[in-house]
């Protein structure tokens, strides 16, 4: 009689248990008893640092959006943890280019509720609201934009799971809602008897100034028939609504993006592009192991104390290579470290002070191209498990392993979120370095493609906010076809070296895309094609015999169009 109670019981303990996970009407709940009992009690009194996968979704929208939350830790009190974090959405799916992002310097995560408590004083336009950590390792929340609801989340704990269990809970997360698709692409369609086909082109851009919009650092243009129609395009990604606007000043199309469909009035224009990365690669893309540089030379294993006793312990220079973990390219690194010991005291003795500037060079470690990003001073103490670099730039840089000659860390982007990891050596010539054949490479030089030849100059920039992601200013000329003489400007140059997009502007005011490769760029340029298929890639090889010479770059900085960027 007892043993047929205690199976009556499990049964029914079971049902119950299986009951709490369920879907109604495209949401997924997700309680705790989703995970296994003996790790709740474990994993829920602390929130994990690093990286969280899921999924956004809009009001009134039936689609979702790919989204990365990186969470950051920076300081411990009883009962609160400090954060910084980056929350990115992108469209196309995980390996997506196009992508918005938002900074956030300090969020608590409050143990006793299990909650994070995101600032509310309006200055990012994306603002996270009642955001709950469910079992340790799963965030759901509400998004607010521009002081109104429009949405919710949800997002899993990446690391230290395997591929089948984040791919698992992805899948229950809005199933019945497809992911958003790219803007860029060609879209044909046929309507009132005729073939009508527009090509549209996304490229991230500086920003100047604060902007209250998603993804307002993208240029989008609409071509039609590989003639640019449409020079601008505004696109609101939280509607999906797209105004396509002409050379005249008063004519426009309104259109719609949902899904893969363009509907533009009475016409539906459908997608022909196909994504490059199938999802299920993209995602292993996304959770592939974070790639070190390995050298002999950081085996070092006198660590340094979180509280060295004199500056000369921790200052200098050191050099060596960021490895980005999605271009899987390798960036030379430079970081400059000056120390101090403060007047203020703490409770046992004077407050080690101190500052450093790092430059991220594009070709080798004694390239004139590279970008500075300054940071602030702050005090090296113990009272935080990794001392962060933190400026007004675009970047910083956590520091996860600091040796007596080397320092090691994760370096971070404030609208892409986590860029790599980072091994730097101190005091080292900069030709020691190791050089890698996939190394970032120099944007001036001389191009050659079948379509066209052209010469690009490259200006070294600092960073002084979060929207310089590139703030190098570039130039060029370029001759659209290699037998002409006549050469046209290139107003403006945009690589987003965190995805390997490469964009040009040209003086026509058209819009020329493509990516960063080994060997150079790929551009897309347009072609007739009865598949809808208006532009075919190029690539445009950087010949080193050929780089633009010294009275070039001269003539090339004093011409009337090398202006301010």
């Amino acid at each position: 009689m007892k043993s047929h109670f205690k199976v009556v019981f499990f049964m029914l303990t079971s049902s119950l248990l299986l009951s709490s996970c369920h879907i109604l009407g495209g949401k997924s709940s997700l309680s705790q008893s989703y995970y296994p009992p003996s790790r709740q009690k474990k994993e829920i009194e602390t929130a994990k640092p690093g990286r969280y996968l899921g999924f956004a979704r809009f009001n009134g929208r039936q689609e979702k959006m790919t989204l990365f939350v990186d969470l950051i830790e920076v300081k411990a009190k009883k009962r609160k943890v400090s954060y910084k974090s980056i929350i990115r959405l992108n469209l196309g799916g995980f390996t997506g280019s196009e992508f918005h992002g938002e900074y956030y310097s300090s969020i608590i995560f409050d143990r006793k509720s299990h909650r994070f408590l995101f600032p509310q004083d309006g200055k990012q336009p994306l603002q996270v609201v009642d955001a709950e950590l469910k079992a340790g390792r799963m965030l759901v929340g509400k998004l607010r934009y521009q002081d109104t609801q429009i949405g919710d989340f949800m997002a899993v704990h990446s690391e230290r799971q395997s591929m089948g269990e984040i791919s698992g809970y992805l899948g229950k997360m809005y199933p019945d809602l497809k992911v958003t698709s790219p803007v860029n692409g060609s879209y044909v369609s046929t309507c009132g008897g005729r073939k009508h086909s527009i090509e549209l082109t996304s490229s991230r851009w500086r920003v100047s100034g604060k902007s209250r919009k998603l993804f307002s650092e993208f240029k989008i243009q609409g071509f039609k028939n590989n003639v640019l129609a449409y020079p601008k395009v505004l696109y609101d990604a939280v509607t999906g609504d797209m105004l396509l606007g002409s050379s005249r000043s008063q004519d426009f199309l309104s259109c719609s993006h949902r899904g893969n469909q363009l509907q533009c009035g009475s016409c539906d224009y459908q997608r022909t592009t196909k994504s490059d990365i199938p999802e299920g690669v993209a995602l292993r893309q996304v959770l592939r192991p974070a790639r070190r540089v390995l050298d002999p030379r950081q085996e070092n294993k006198n660590h340094v104390p979180l509280q060295p006793d004199f500056p000369g312990a921790i200052e200098g220079e050191y050099f060596g290579y960021l490895f980005n973990e999605t271009t899987l390219g390798y960036q030379p690194v430079r970081l400059k470290v000056n120390a101090d010991i403060s007047e203020k005291k703490t409770k046992k003795k004077s407050a080690l002070e101190i500052m450093a500037i790092a430059n991220l060079f594009f070709g080798q470690s004694h390239s004139n191209e590279f970008v500075v990003y300054p940071f602030d001073k702050g005090f090296y103490s113990d009272s935080a498990p990794y001392y962060v670099f933190d400026g007004k730039g675009e970047s910083f840089f956590q520091v996860s392993r600091w040796y007596e000659r080397s320092v090691e860390g994760i370096w971070y982007s404030k609208t892409y979120g986590r860029v790599g990891t980072l091994v730097l050596h101190k005091d080292l010539a900069r030709a020691d370095t190791k050089k890698y054949t996939n190394e970032v490479r120099q944007l001036s030089g001389t191009y050659s493609g079948p379509e066209a030849k052209f010469s690009l100059l490259a200006r070294s920039g600092v960073s002084m906010n979060r929207h310089d992601f590139f703030p190098l200013g570039v130039k060029g000329m370029i001759a659209r076809s290699r037998r002409s003489s006549v050469k046209g400007l290139i107003n403006g140059v945009s690589l987003d070296f965190h995805t390997g997009r490469f964009a040009m502007m040209l003086s026509s005011g058209e819009i020329v895309v493509g990516s960063q490769t080994d060997r150079g760029v790929e551009l897309s340029w347009g072609q007739s094609s009865e598949s809808g298929l208006l532009r075919e890639a190029y690539d445009y090889q950087r010949d080193p015999f050929r780089e633009t010479s010294a009275k070039q770059m001269y003539d090339l900085i004093r011409s009337p169009f090398y202006g301010r960027y």
